[in-house]
């Protein structure tokens, strides 16, 4: 008797349960309908962020300088404030509005110092609307880390340096080229024990050949300084935008879950009363 009263309410509770969802399937099946068609027009309307890494070779900025650097982009661009950003990056309207936003990635702990002179590699990821513009996007992040102020008063402090030290060279340079025709004289006129003169005249040559090689890597040096130079082109990854049909079928089940809280608070209220 007791097993069947058991039978009896498991029928009645799976009865309540059907005709519970007959009486709101309507108010169901209406919001359900939405989320699918939200569903789809997210997919058409949202548009699509191509994901893109490129690597870009510093001087005189860390890594660190570069990440407050590329944030400030991206809060200009999350602004609107495109004016800023065309200046900024030097580019056109077209191209500011691709970018969405940039950041380092990879970044390392900042424990080890940047030496003097050295370059450093920095990965970026870029977020942007379209694949297309790669080389004009490019060319507005190294427009923008090149005119970095802190990083040109540096290049700049360098440049100096490099010429004064050029300036030492030549100088250097035209007494040895002096005293190798002093030398060079005395041989000619055999004034003096020829070994001395021939070992001299040698030690001498030598100098102005490593002095004129120290001289030819510096000028080449401060020729090819920059504070920014491109050392890998930007690199698409992924597109970041899940498929229609994901779309769809979570937006579904988000509606679907969200008709059946308000079928059962409206259930709840109808009993209370």
């Amino acid at each position: 008797m007791q097993q069947q009263n058991s039978e009896i309410s498991l029928i009645e509770l799976l009865a309540g349960i059907i005709s519970f969802f007959k009486r709101k399937f309507v108010l169901m099946a209406t919001i359900t309908t939405v989320g699918i068609i939200m569903g789809f027009l997210f997919h058409f309307f949202v548009p699509k962020h191509y994901d893109s890494r490129m690597i870009v070779s510093v001087n005189f900025m860390g890594e660190e300088l570069v990440g407050e650097l590329c944030e400030n982009v991206t809060a200009l661009r999350k602004s609107d404030k495109t004016d800023d950003l065309i200046k900024l990056l030097n580019t056109t309207e077209k191209v500011a509005k691709n970018i969405l936003s940039i950041k380092v990635i990879n970044k390392k702990s900042g424990k080890k110092e940047q030496k003097k002179g050295e370059a450093v590699n920095v990965n970026l990821f870029v977020s942007m609307l379209s694949p297309e513009m790669n080389e004009e996007v490019e060319k507005g992040i190294l427009y923008f880390l090149g005119n970095n102020a802190v990083a040109k008063q540096k290049l700049q402090v360098e440049e100096v340096m490099l010429k004064e030290h050029i300036k030492i060279l030549d100088k250097e340079i035209a007494e040895l080229e002096l005293q190798k025709k002093e030398y060079n004289k005395f041989l000619s006129q055999g004034k003096t024990n020829s070994v001395v003169v021939e070992s001299g005249f040698g030690s001498i040559s030598n100098k102005i050949i490593s002095y004129s090689k120290e001289k030819t890597t510096l000028e080449a040096e401060l020729k090819n300084k920059k504070i920014a130079e491109l050392a890998s082109p930007l690199r698409f990854t992924d597109i970041k935008l899940p498929s229609k049909f994901k779309i769809v079928l979570i937006s579904t089940f988000i509606f679907a879950f969200l008709s059946l809280i308000v079928a059962l608070v409206q259930e709840i209220n109808n009993y209370k009363k």
